[in-house]
């Protein structure tokens, strides 16, 4: 799962921020699809 953003971003801040919000709401999604078992 990939928040898709483009990896030929600006810079490599920009994208690491943007990959941070990205996983967190990859992990959210994940543990609600485990509650929902």
């Amino acid at each position: 799962m990939h928040c898709g953003v483009r990896d030929d971003a600006e810079d490599d801040d920009e994208r690491g921020v943007v990959h941070a919000i990205c996983s967190e709401r990859i992990a959210v999604l994940e543990e609600t699809a485990r509650q929902g078992e």
